[in-house]
């Protein structure tokens, strides 16, 4: 599994991380067998919080988006063996990238549909330090003008 964050928050996590940790925790519980999560530093806190181990990404230069979370993973998880691989995002527009990363990085998962209805609503935060998470227009512009101009945020809008 890989537990994506939205929304960073510089002193707290948000709402929409501790959520998404919520859904990782409760999606792994249901698996049989043992289940190997991954995650961005913000939601691998939310997840200790509630007691779940995970590995955490390390972090990397530059912004941080979906693309090197799931090129920082996959190499793990070819090393383990594992050939399906359960992405946990925002299913507002960034759980069909993160979907499609997964798949072209060799990896089975579940259907979009399902996807969604296993993580339920994640929400926005208005407070966040990435304009792009504070709201669905912000993401709808934001994915728009990243699809269109391969528009990439500025490192400070990046958790540490």
């Amino acid at each position: 599994m890989i537990v994506y964050s939205f929304a960073w928050r510089k002193y707290v996590a948000s709402l929409c991380n501790r959520r998404l940790a919520a859904a990782a925790s409760r999606i792994a519980g249901a698996q049989e067998g043992d289940v190997f999560l991954f995650a961005q530093r913000t939601t691998a806190r939310a997840l200790g919080l509630i007691g779940i181990d995970c590995h955490v990404m390390p972090k990397g230069a530059g912004y941080e988006g979906s693309e090197q979370v799931t090129n920082q993973a996959a190499p793990i998880f070819r090393q383990l063996g594992i050939t399906e691989v359960i992405p946990v995002a925002q299913p507002v527009f960034q759980l069909r990238k993160c979907i499609w990363l997964v798949q072209r990085s060799g990896f089975r998962t579940w259907s979009h549909g399902r996807l969604v209805a296993e993580i339920g609503p994640i929400g926005f935060d208005p407070l966040s330090v990435q304009p792009a998470t504070r709201s669905r227009a912000h993401l709808m512009f934001y994915t728009a003008r990243q699809i269109l101009t391969g528009y990439r945020p500025p490192v400070e809008q990046s958790e540490p």
